[in-house]
Formats: C-alpha cells, structure tokens, sequence
C-alpha cells in the first residue's frame, strides 16, 4: 500500500524536507541574504522597492508659498519702527526748528511720517527716539516719527500756520498705501 505522504503528483516536483545542521546554517544564511538583496531586482542589481522617492510636485505647495510670504511681509518689517510723537511736538519741536528733511502723508490711514535731517539727529530732543529704534544706523532712508491726523484739511491749514512764521517749508509726498492684505486674512479668520 502506499503512503499519501510519499505519493508524487503530476507536474509537482518533489522536495526532500529540509534538515538543518550545524554545518549547512551558514550556508543556508547566505543564501537568504543573497535573496533578500536581490530581491525584486532580478539581475542582481539594487532593490528598487529601497530607494528612498522624491515627493512629488503638488499644487498646494504653490499656495503655502505664497500664504508664508503674504505672512512675512504682514508681521515682519523691512524698514526700521517709528516713534510716535503728537502734531504739537511736530510742529514747535522739529518742524520750527528747521530739523525736518521731508513728511509722507498716507492718505488712508490718515498717517504722517516724519523724515528728519542727517545733522539734526546729533541733539538731544531725539536722542530719546533714536535709542528707542536701535540708533542713526537703522535709520538710513527712513522716517523717524510718526503721528495721525484728524483730516487733511485741518493739518494743512496748521502747516501753513507755521510757514507763514517764516519756517522753510519741507517736501511733502503722499502715498495711497491700502492694505489689503489685512482685509482678506479677517474674513478667512472670521
């Protein structure tokens, strides 16, 4: 009679069971080393499954670029801080003492910055100011104080106050800077 263990069936070769001894474990280990490093490969080249992918390209990354740089230029500042000061102290202080180079009015904001001459940093009314922002070094091309007006009108008419004392007037340029960056972040936030 014959046993069902031992019987070999048609298109199946038959393997002896595997008896693992002392002298042929190395062997075996190499073996299996070999066919893991080969694994998948082939040709006995490098497994492809391992090397490491690059991320790929999304359109998303475009948008928190832009989102990080939009944020940057909202809380970072590039030019130097101004000291606030009042219209008063504009007027008596820096501007009838000669000391103001230029002012730029930013409209929207109803904003006066005021721009202060070179040599007129060196006394003492703006030491205070300039120990404040850091020093003359951060001040390069920069304004130094700032202050807000009520309305245009009103803060043109006391400016012509005080040039008719006979106080050289100061070039006056003015700027439209609306934010609309502020504006947007509020109603994602909101």
């Amino acid at each position: 009679m014959r046993n069902a263990a031992n019987t070999i069936k048609p298109g199946l070769q038959y393997q002896q069971p595997l008896i693992v001894t002392q002298r042929n474990q190395s062997s075996l280990q190499r073996q299996f080393n070999m066919s893991q490093e080969n694994k998948g490969s082939g040709m006995g080249g490098p497994d492809k499954n391992n090397v490491p992918r690059r991320p790929k390209f999304n359109v998303y990354w475009i948008y928190a670029i832009i989102a990080v740089v939009l944020l940057s230029m909202q809380f970072l500042s590039f030019s130097s801080e101004t000291v606030k000061t009042t219209p008063q102290d504009f007027k008596n202080q820096m501007l009838a003492k000669g000391d103001v180079l230029k002012i730029l009015a930013t409209t929207d904001k109803l904003l006066v910055k005021v721009y202060i001459k070179p040599d007129s940093l060196y006394k003492p009314f703006y030491a205070p100011a300039l120990k404040k922002i850091g020093g003359k070094e951060k001040l390069r091309n920069s304004p130094l104080y700032h202050f807000r007006v009520t309305d245009w009108e009103s803060f043109h008419s006391s400016l012509k106050e005080v040039y008719a004392t006979g106080v050289q007037e100061v070039p006056e340029e003015v700027d439209n800077d609306s934010e609309w960056f502020s504006p947007w972040v509020n109603t994602i936030v909101s």
